[in-house]
């Protein structure tokens, strides 16, 4: 009998336990939805991003562009997305007019091929911010769609 209760109990104690294990490792496997992050779920990917930064770019093997205020905003087109205006500074040097449409995942936000201003010149590239929450680093390329020809740039921007 003793025997029996011995092995009853040993048997319970390791269903406990792998029980215990399991419920533990859920929680750290726990994925949120497209667009929220944190440990519940309900704070959202972009959020970090949100504010107006100043931009400092470069060309790839070129000049400093004048610096610019990128300003970055929720987009209504998805709980991922982000507008960003003055993108790569004022029209007058480069810049775009309209908004370019970025896609924020976890500390980054991609620049999908895009034409902001529909005047033949397209966008694409991504953007990193730094942990603290102060500073992003952005490589893109602007492409003049006639001549294919493009240029790169890099920059940082910083709240």
């Amino acid at each position: 009998m003793k025997k029996l209760r011995l092995m009853s109990s040993a048997a319970m104690l390791a269903f406990l336990s792998i029980g215990a294990m399991t419920f533990v490792s859920c929680t750290d496997d726990t994925e949120c939805e497209v667009g929220y992050e944190g440990k519940d779920c309900n704070t959202e990917v972009r959020q970090k991003f949100i504010g107006n930064w100043t931009a400092q770019d470069t060309e790839v093997g070129g000049s400093q562009l004048p610096t610019y205020t990128a300003s970055i905003a929720a987009s209504n087109s998805g709980i991922d997305k982000l507008n960003i205006g003055g993108f790569s500074g004022l029209p007058s040097n480069g810049g775009f007019s309209a908004n370019v449409v970025v896609t924020a995942d976890g500390m980054t936000f991609r620049i999908p091929v895009q034409e902001p201003d529909n005047d033949g010149y397209q966008v694409y590239g991504q953007g990193t911010i730094n942990a603290a929450g102060n500073t992003i680093t952005v490589q893109y390329t602007i492409k003049q769609v006639s001549t294919q020809a493009e240029i790169s740039y890099t920059g940082t921007w910083t709240k």
